[in-house]
């Protein structure tokens, strides 16, 4: 059915609209748009984009991504995620957490902290710091 008001065409089926001009479908439950051509639906709430097979959230403004499960935002330009609750941001590729408020780094491997700016190992153990210089 053609819908004079937004000059797209009603799915009876779905109650979905298409939208002419930019090939995409109005979903009137959510109002959000589809795109047909990857899936993505547009969401209305947060302004960001929906991918219907993660579930996840784009952020237009940052590109970032997010996991509706956990909260937790990826960037796509690291892969890194960064934990909102917290703060911290976890580094894939080695496990560690970085605090964003002194920069040091949790080593899971070790339960080791690693300061950035000096390069000292503190040991949750015993307190004790090791220095890279002391060999």
């Amino acid at each position: 059915m053609d819908n004079p008001e937004t000059g797209g065409t009603d799915n009876p089926d779905t109650g979905w609209t298409d939208n002419p001009d930019a090939g995409e479908m109005e979903n009137p439950d959510t109002g959000g748009t589809e795109s047909p051509d990857t899936g993505e639906m547009d969401n209305p709430d947060t302004g960001g984009t929906d991918n219907p097979d993660t579930g996840w959230t784009e952020n237009p403004d940052t590109g970032w991504t997010e996991n509706p499960d956990t909260g937790w935002t990826e960037n796509p330009d690291t892969g890194w995620t960064e934990n909102p609750d917290i703060g911290e941001t976890d580094i894939p590729d080695t496990g560690e957490t970085e605090s964003p408020d002194t920069g040091v780094m949790d080593n899971p491997d070790t339960g080791e902290t690693d300061n950035p700016d000096t390069g000292e190992t503190e040991s949750p153990d015993t307190g004790e710091t090791e220095s890279p210089d002391m060999a």
